[in-house]
């Protein structure tokens, strides 16, 4: 008698699925073997593919006399060739869940023989497992295919209630990977009432992740909990798994506590190095609905972040500084597709340093989703001053659209031009200044082609130099002696516009109680170079002044200084205040400049 149409029928009613067996041998006696052909067992009404599960070959060894307990028990059992489909449905059942047990786990009543375990209640005893040359896919909540290639997976253990040891070679996402890692027993896989325990470690490349922990059903890994710890010599050893690259390849490491309830994952209390910047923080990943995608959010707080040893990390460092005048350009403004994972972020450092430039109290906070990039808030402190900066990224055409801000409250401009140049300072005062941007493009340097914004910064009390007062009115003292001490600023106010990557200073007013100084200019941003123009007015300086215009020009990093035959106007700045964004007329109506 052939048993295959049997075995068809019982299984297929047991699962509440259709099965195929190609092939059916059976040698009757102690243990019972069995060797199927050609195995399909099909999907849930609702899932994405005809089978959810494939196998070329089975072989095994049962032992009989377990048969009458309803769970099976394998002394040997070899699989060859299986290709599993994991997926959920909306409400978030796993097409794993067959019949009753597709409804709720625990709603399901054991009884008949469990061929297929419904519930952790029903899993074998696997004394001698391996399984060869398979392919897993998990499609998550929000329809993302996860693939795990298994090309060698063995589970061996004594006994029902002997530890169990696994050891599996694969690939994740076409990554390779090994695994290995010991569980409890068969017996307490089987006791439905306790949490079971694991320990397992990930390895590939420099790469490794180590989980001890419990899971309450096992079979989903669901109910998740334990230390995780996670340590790459090269950060891209964990990140290309994901598909994501970076410029730079640092070390990393992260301890954090792990938590997995339903589609909510959390790291909880983590704590971690990359390129020696110790960090705190939190990691929570919402996986999304079918159709959707995953929300995860992150908080990390750093004490010292070097950016100088993170980019020279894996070939950045002071080839990424070199390159850094041109990269910017090459910044891209498209957003992320539909598929991608909605990430929203806050980071802070105490102290934040790259090349000569010091942050303190930097603090971040943006997102980034399918067609959206935003940074809600950043503030931080440089040269002694407080900035604020905020912006967004929306799709237009084959790039995006910018519109961005950046504040500067209670300046110290010398200490500016001490970091910008090295040198002490012949102006000083506080500063304020507010700016805003808008251009569209595939990149930065292609959307300042296409731009608007404008500029103000306002000094409303300081000192400068009278040598550099004599300097700038080119006074004939200047060649005989050095003006001593210093006037001081009644006002200081700047107003530029940008428009398609170049910027007009439609004025520049600095008045003191010796010398009132009017200038314009232009400031092209794609090409760093300058133009500007400066000019005494001759009724506020002193006999010997000679009120020559000057010209600065050339590239702003090292540019020329000359006597120019174009006289600055000194018109009014508020004709052209009212063109300006509401935010920035207040801060030039607060300046006593605006009306002179």
């Amino acid at each position: 008698m052939d048993p295959r149409p049997f075995a068809e029928r019982y299984v297929s009613k047991m699962l509440d699925r259709q099965v195929h067996i190609g092939s059916l041998v059976i040698q009757w006696g102690n243990p019972l073997h069995v060797e199927l052909g050609e195995l399909r067992v099909a999907n849930a009404q609702w899932g994405s593919v005809a089978d959810m599960l494939r196998v070329e070959h089975v072989a095994a060894d049962i032992d009989a006399k377990a048969l009458w307990s309803g769970v099976l028990r394998y002394q040997h059992l070899t699989i060859t060739k299986p290709v599993l489909v994991l997926e959920r449905n909306p409400e978030g059942i796993g097409n794993w869940r067959f019949g009753a047990g597709s409804q709720s786990s625990q709603s399901h009543q054991d009884g008949g023989l469990a061929v297929v375990p419904k519930n952790r209640r029903q899993f074998p005893t696997l004394l001698d497992f391996a399984l060869r040359n398979g392919l897993v896919t998990y499609r998550t909540y929000s329809g993302h295919v996860l693939k795990v290639r298994l090309d060698n997976v063995t589970v061996g253990a004594t006994g029902d209630d002997a530890f169990v040891e696994i050891e599996a070679d694969g690939a994740y996402n076409e990554a390779d990977i090994r695994l290995k890692g010991q569980t409890q027993s068969f017996a307490t896989m089987r006791d439905a009432t306790v949490p079971f325990g694991t320990t397992f470690s990930l390895r590939r490349r420099s790469a490794k992740l180590d989980f001890t922990g419990t899971m309450r059903e096992p079979l989903d890994f669901e109910g998740v909990q334990g230390p995780i710890r996670i340590t790459a010599g090269k950060l891209s050893d964990i990140l290309s798994i994901f598909h994501m690259t970076l410029s730079t390849d640092p070390a990393a490491s992260l301890t954090a506590d792990m938590s997995r309830q339903g589609n909510l994952w959390n790291l909880m209390d983590g704590k971690g190095t990359i390129a020696t910047n110790d960090f705190k923080g939190k990691l929570i990943v919402l996986e999304g609905n079918r159709g959707g995608t995953d929300d995860v959010s992150t908080e990390l707080s750093f004490d010292q972040l070097d950016l100088d040893k993170l980019l020279a990390e894996g070939g950045g460092g002071e080839a990424e500084k070199k390159s850094s005048g041109k990269g910017w350009a090459e910044f891209s403004l498209q957003t992320p597709d539909e598929d991608a994972p909605r990430v929203a972020a806050k980071i802070a450092a105490k102290q934040m340093t790259y090349g000569n430039f010091q942050v303190d109290d930097l603090f971040l906070d943006g997102k980034v989703g399918p067609g959206d990039v935003t940074l809600n808030e950043t503030r931080f402190n440089l040269a002694n001053s407080r900035f604020y900066m905020g912006g967004a990224i929306k799709p237009e055409g084959d790039g995006g659209r910018l519109t961005a801000s950046l504040s500067l409250e209670d300046g110290k401009i010398e200490r500016f031009i001490n970091l910008l140049f090295g040198e002490s300072a012949d102006v000083r005062g506080r500063v304020d200044g507010k700016a805003i941007i808008n251009l569209s493009g595939s990149t930065l340097g292609a959307g300042l082609k296409n731009s608007d914004g404008a500029l103000v910064l306002s000094v409303t009390e300081g000192r400068i130099a009278r040598a550099l007062l004599e300097k700038i009115a080119t006074d004939l003292r200047a060649l005989f002696r050095r003006g001593k001490g210093t006037a001081k600023i009644s006002c200081m106010l700047g107003v530029m516009q940008v428009k398609n990557g170049m910027g007009t200073i439609e004025s520049f007013k600095l008045r003191t109680p010796e010398a009132n100084l009017n200038g314009d200019g232009r400031i092209d941003l794609s090409k760093q170079n300058i133009n500007l123009f400066l000019q005494s007015e001759p009724d506020s300086t002193g006999f010997f002044a000679l009120d020559v215009p000057l010209q600065i020009s050339g590239n702003w990093e090292n540019p020329k200084i000359r006597a120019a035959s174009k006289s600055v106007s000194k018109d009014s700045v508020a004709e052209h205040a009212e063109e300006l964004p509401a935010s920035l007329r207040q801060l030039v109506d607060e300046n006593r400049c605006h009306q002179q």
